[in-house]
């Protein structure tokens, strides 16, 4: 394998999109979207006191490349655990502050 040389954060030239890549995505459709949906910060006032109030963000997954991904991890051994998708939340840069978002039950 050959190793191209670039500069830190230099971008490698864009791939070009073939004509077969295109009728197979056409063909497939395997969307796979990240839609994350989060309020603004309210404020709650107690005389001198304020308070902030922050709810967490909506994730939806969308697309049926989700499912068509699962399937083919599983197909290729993962068991049904390690082909779930998983998202993390935090506000820090601490693994130690990060939680992880539920996205169980959901279609």
């Amino acid at each position: 394998m050959a190793w191209i040389k670039r500069k830190f954060g230099e971008r490698p030239p864009p791939k070009r999109l073939t004509k077969e890549a295109m009728r197979n995505y056409l063909k497939e459709r395997g969307d796979q979207t990240v839609l994350i949906l989060h309020a603004k910060v309210a404020q709650k006032s107690y005389g001198n006191e304020k308070r902030f109030f922050c709810p967490p963000p909506c994730v939806y997954l969308m697309g049926s490349g989700w499912k068509k991904k699962k399937e083919q991890m599983e197909r290729d051994g993962c068991s049904e655990q390690e082909s779930q998708p998983c998202a993390f939340i935090g506000i820090g840069n601490s693994d130690q502050e990060m939680q992880q978002l539920n996205l169980e039950g959901k279609n």
